[in-house]
C-alpha cells in the first residue's frame, strides 16, 4: 500500500470512530442537562483517536494504547471526582479510582436530568476513550472488518443500561449508529480487497453509491418506525434498589405531636395564603400505618425516592412559584416540605450541600432528607401548582391496589350503609363522606376522661374503635386514614397527604397541620377531597366517649348491596325494554344491516372486475377475464377445481376450452400484447358470462350476485 493510500485509510477510520463516538454521546442526552458532558466526552474521544493513532504510527500495539489511555484518564478522574484542580500525590489518584465507581451508581438513584458537573461527566469521558481511543486502535491494527465496531458497541450498551427511561433520538442513536457501522464496514472491505487485488478505480464510485443506499435505508426506518415511546426496555436502574423509605416515622404517626404542641414549625414565603404546604403523600398501606414507599403507582417509572440535581424533571403545565421555606428548632422530621411538582431545590448558606442529599419523588411531590433538617436551615424551591379539587363529576382511575382492596372487606358493612341511592362511584364517595361527618365527633384524646380516644391508624383502630364505634371519635389522622382506605374499598385509588394551609402570615404552626385524601382520576391526575369534606369539628359528648357502642350498620332490606359501576342510565323513550312495551323492535335494527351487506358484496364485486380489465400489463388482463368467468361459475354453484391449469378449469365450465387456449397463448406469449386485444377477449368473456346466466332460474342469478365466497 502506498503511504497516500495508507494516511487516507488512518484518517477515514479517524473520523469514522469519531462519528461512532458522537452517537455514543448522544445516548446520553436524556440523562444529563446542559453543554458539558457534550465537551467533555467528544473531547475525550478526540484526545483518544489522536492518542491511538500516534501509538500505533509509532509501532505501538494496542495495549500501549490501552496503558496510555488509563493513564491519562486517572489523571482527569481525580480532580473531577474531588470537583477541585488540586493535584495532591496518591490520594488524588484513589479519590479518582472511588469516585469512578461511584459515580455509576449515582446515576442509577438520580432522577433526570442530571447536572454535567465533578465526578458526573466521568462516564462520558470512560465513554468516549473507549469508543474513540480502542475503536481507532482495533482498525488500525486489525485485518478484520468488525473489530473497530465493537468498542463502540459496548459503550453504547452501557449508556443504554444506565440511561433513562425516555430514549434518545431514533434517528441519531439508531438510524445513525447503523449507518455510520455498515459503512465503516464498507469501506474497511473495500480496502482490505484494495490491499490484496490492487486499487480498483470503481471504489470511490461504489462507496458513494453504497453511503446513498444506507441514508435512504435509513430515512425509510425512521419513517416505519418513528420515534417509540421506552416501555419494556431493560434498564439497570429498575434493579437497584433505591433507599427504603417505609420505615421512616411519618407526619401521620406524629400527627398529635405536631398539633397539640401548636409551635411554630416552619416559615414560609412566596407561596400564597391558603395554599397547601405538602409534608408527605402516604401510599401504602399495610394494616398498620399509611406509609410512603418506592415502586407504588403502576402507571408511572419515576415513583421512586431518588436524588435529585439542579433540576428535576417533573411534567406539569403552568406558571412556576418561588418558594422558600425556613425550617425552625421544632421541625424534627426527615421529611422536606414542599408545594405542587417541584422543578428545582436548592439549600442557601452553609447547607448547600444537602441538596445532593434530597430524595425526591415526582409521582407523590414528596420530599425527603435521610438526615434531617438542621434548625434554621432554609431552602428555596421552584414548582408548578397541581393541587386540584375533587367533585361528583370526576371519573375514577383503573390503577387500584387489588391486594389492599381485597384486605378491606371488613368496611363493606359501612360502604353499603352509606351509598344507598348513589348513582356513581363518586357520587358513593362523597355519600360515605357526609355520613362519617354526620356521625363523626372530633377529639386529640387530651382530655382526662378521653383516655380511650387513642392515637394510630392500625385497621382495628380505624374499624372497631373508629368507623364501627358509637359514637365516631378521632382527629385528622383517624378520618383521612379511614377515609381514604374507604375510597380504595370502593374501588377508587386513594391516598393519605399530610401537610399544612399556609396562613397569611406565612408561619406554620401545629395548629396548621391537616391530612387530607388524594383519589387518582381516570387522567392520571390526583384530585384533592378537603379534610372538612368528610371530618367533623364537633366535640365529642363526654359521657357517650367513655362508653362507645357499636352502630347498627345493617343496611335496610331494599337497600342496594352493590356499587355503581357507571353513570345512570337516561330514560330513553326508544328503548325497546321499556315495561309499556313500546318502541322499535329488534328487525328494524336488523333490515338496515341486511341491506347494507346485499349492497356491499355486488359492489366489491364491480370494484374487482374493474380492476381485473383495466390492470396495467395487458397479460393481467387476459389472467383477470379467466378469473373473473371462473369465480362467477363458482357463484352460480359450478364446481371449478382450484388449483388447477385453465384447460382443466375449463371441462367443468362447459364450451370454455377455446376461451382458457386463448388466454394461456396471450398469457405465456413473448410478444408484444395489444390491449385492444384484450378489450376483445373481455367482451368474449362477458358474452359467456351472460350465457351461463341465462342457463339458470333468476333466484339463482340473484343468489350468485350476493354470494361473497368468491372474495376471498
Amino acid at each position: 500500500m502506498s503511504a497516500t493510500a495508507r494516511r487516507d485509510g488512518v484518517l477515514t477510520d479517524a473520523v469514522l470512530a469519531l462519528l461512532a463516538s458522537g452517537v455514543v454521546m448522544l445516548a446520553w442526552e436524556p440523562t444529563y442537562v446542559g453543554t458539558g458532558w457534550w465537551v467533555a466526552g467528544l473531547s475525550a474521544s478526540f484526545l483518544a483517536v489522536m492518542v491511538a493513532v500516534v501509538v500505533r504510527d509509532a509501532g505501538g500495539g494496542g495495549e500501549l494504547v490501552v496503558l496510555a489511555l488509563l493513564v491519562g484518564y486517572l489523571v482527569v478522574a481525580g480532580p473531577l471526582a474531588r470537583e477541585t484542580l488540586a493535584v495532591e500525590g496518591w490520594g488524588t489518584v484513589t479519590d479518582g479510582i472511588t469516585g469512578s465507581w461511584n459515580v455509576w451508581h449515582r446515576l442509577l438513584t438520580t432522577h433526570p436530568p442530571v447536572t454535567a458537573a465533578g465526578p458526573t461527566l466521568l462516564p462520558p469521558i470512560v465513554t468516549g476513550l473507549v469508543s474513540g481511543g480502542l475503536g481507532t486502535s482495533l482498525a488500525l491494527g486489525s485485518r478484520r472488518l468488525w473489530p473497530p465496531l465493537l468498542p463502540a458497541a459496548l459503550a453504547l450498551g452501557a449508556v443504554l443500561l444506565v440511561g433513562q427511561h425516555e430514549p434518545a433520538s431514533l434517528l441519531g442513536v439508531g438510524v445513525g449508529g447503523t449507518a455510520i457501522a455498515i459503512t465503516w464496514l464498507r469501506v474497511r472491505a473495500l480496502r482490505l480487497e484494495a490491499d490484496e487485488t490492487g486499487r480498483d478505480p470503481s471504489t470511490l464510485r461504489r462507496t458513494v453509491l453504497g453511503a446513498v443506499v444506507v441514508a435512504a435505508c435509513a430515512a425509510a426506518s425512521l419513517e416505519l418506525v418513528g420515534d417509540p415511546a421506552s416501555g419494556g426496555r431493560y434498564l439497570l436502574r429498575d434493579e437497584v434498589r433505591p433507599q427504603a423509605v417505609s420505615g421512616v416515622v411519618t407526619p401521620l404517626d406524629a400527627f398529635r405531636d405536631l398539633v397539640v404542641s401548636d409551635r411554630k414549625l416552619l416559615l414560609v414565603d412566596g407561596l400564597p395564603a391558603g395554599h397547601r404546604l405538602r409534608f408527605a403523600a402516604l401510599d401504602r398501606y399495610d394494616g398498620q400505618s399509611w406509609t410512603a414507599d418506592n415502586d407504588s403507582d403502576p402507571e408511572r417509572d419515576d415513583d421512586r425516592f431518588l436524588h435529585v440535581s439542579e433540576s428535576i424533571e417533573n411534567p406539569a403545565s403552568g406558571p412556576e412559584q418561588e418558594v422558600v421555606v425556613q425550617a425552625t428548632q421544632h421541625w424534627r422530621m426527615p421529611w422536606v416540605p414542599t408545594a405542587g411538582a417541584v422543578r428545582s431545590i436548592a439549600f442557601q448558606g452553609a447547607d448547600t450541600g444537602l441538596g445532593s442529599d434530597v430524595l425526591y419523588n415526582p409521582a407523590t411531590q414528596t420530599a425527603l432528607l435521610p438526615g434531617g433538617l438542621d434548625p434554621d436551615v432554609r431552602y428555596t424551591f421552584s414548582s408548578v401548582d397541581t393541587d386540584r379539587l375533587a367533585d361528583r363529576r370526576v371519573e375514577r382511575s383503573m390503577a387500584l391496589d387489588e391486594d389492599l382492596y381485597e384486605r378491606l372487606q371488613v368496611l363493606d358493612q359501612v360502604v353499603t350503609y352509606w351509598t344507598i341511592g348513589a348513582y356513581t362511584p363518586m357520587d358513593a364517595l362523597f355519600k360515605v363522606a357526609e355520613g362519617i361527618r354526620k356521625v363523626g365527633r372530633y377529639s386529640h384524646g387530651q382530655e382526662p376522661w378521653e383516655g380511650s380516644i387513642t392515637a394510630g391508624h392500625d385497621l382495628r383502630r380505624l374499624t372497631d374503635d373508629f368507623l364501627l364505634s358509637s359514637p365516631t371519635v378521632g382527629d385528622e389522622e383517624q378520618y383521612a386514614a379511614a377515609m381514604a382506605l374507604l375510597a380504595n374499598r370502593m374501588r377508587i385509588p386513594a391516598r393519605v397527604v399530610v401537610g399544612a394551609v399556609v396562613p397569611k402570615d406565612g408561619v406554620v404552626r401545629g395548629s396548621d397541620v391537616s391530612a387530607w385524601v388524594e383519589i387518582r382520576a381516570d387522567d392520571g391526575t390526583w384530585r384533592t377531597i378537603p379534610s372538612d369534606v368528610f371530618m367533623s369539628r364537633k366535640p365529642p359528648d363526654r359521657l357517650g366517649a367513655s362508653a362507645p357502642t357499636d352502630r347498627d350498620y345493617e343496611p335496610p332490606n331494599d337497600a342496594e348491596p352493590d356499587l355503581p359501576d357507571a353513570e345512570p342510565e337516561q330514560d330513553d323513550p326508544a328503548r325497546p325494554d321499556r315495561a309499556d312495551g313500546g318502541g322499535l323492535s329488534w328487525w328494524v335494527l336488523l333490515v338496515p344491516l341486511v341491506l347494507v351487506l346485499a349492497l356491499t358484496v355486488p359492489a366489491v364485486k364491480a370494484v374487482r372486475r374493474r380492476r381485473r380489465r383495466r390492470a396495467r400489463r395487458v397479460s393481467s388482463r387476459y389472467a383477470g377475464a379467466w378469473d373473473e368467468l371462473v369465480d362467477h361459475g363458482r357463484d352460480l354453484g359450478v364446481d371449478v377445481p382450484e388449483p388447477a391449469p385453465r384447460p382443466v378449469q375449463a371441462a367443468a365450465l362447459a364450451g370454455t376450452l377455446p376461451l382458457a387456449l386463448e388466454a394461456d397463448r396471450r398469457i405465456y406469449s413473448a410478444e408484444d400484447l395489444d390491449g385492444a386485444d384484450a378489450d376483445a377477449f373481455w367482451e368474449l368473456v362477458e358474452a359467456e358470462l351472460r350465457g351461463m346466466d341465462a342457463a339458470v332460474p333468476r333466484w339463482r342469478r340473484v343468489r350468485a350476485r350476493l354470494d361473497p365466497r368468491t372474495l376471498r
